[in-house]
């Protein structure tokens, strides 16, 4: 059971969370707010989710958009760190990650609540994700064969 966990992508969760956030915003009649300078994003992804209050005095607000970038970071550095080992379950993930890029791209391009800034940063994010996974696998696979021809 555990192996088979190791297989799912981390990306997934930030592509389930934002997928899950979209269903439950409620204000569909404002417009995305959009510009010359501002790319287009809907209004709740703006809206605050959380304020601390510095020890400068400044009071430092989060955004839910940037909330959900800030998970989509540590599922990237996590999903990184596990795909440092060359096992099968290891290259199914990548595999894995290659589809949920995938369903990433297409979210983006074809479907309109997808079409922020929010998430082309988690589109990036599973896209660096996927090269990492492909790149460390290369790299572990080819220490192993200098290891095993050496030996």
């Amino acid at each position: 059971m555990a192996a088979g966990l190791r297989m799912i992508p981390l990306m997934a969760i930030p592509l389930v969370l934002y997928g899950i956030a979209t269903l439950f915003i409620s204000d569909t009649t404002s417009s995305p707010v959009s510009g010359p300078d501002v790319a287009a994003m809907h209004p709740f992804w703006d809206a605050g989710f959380a304020e601390f209050r510095l020890l400068s005095g400044e009071i430092w607000a989060m955004t839910f958009g940037q909330a959900i970038v800030v998970v989509a970071a540590f599922c990237f550095f996590f999903s990184v760190m596990r795909s440092a080992s060359s096992t099968a379950q290891t290259v199914i993930g990548t595999m894995l990650s290659v589809v949920v890029l995938c369903l990433f791209i297409v979210a983006f391009l074809t479907v309109q609540a997808c079409g922020t800034s929010v998430f082309f940063m988690l589109t990036v994010f599973s896209f660096l994700d996927t090269l990492a996974a492909i790149a460390l696998s290369m790299m572990t696979s080819r220490a192993r064969i200098r290891g095993a021809v050496e030996a």
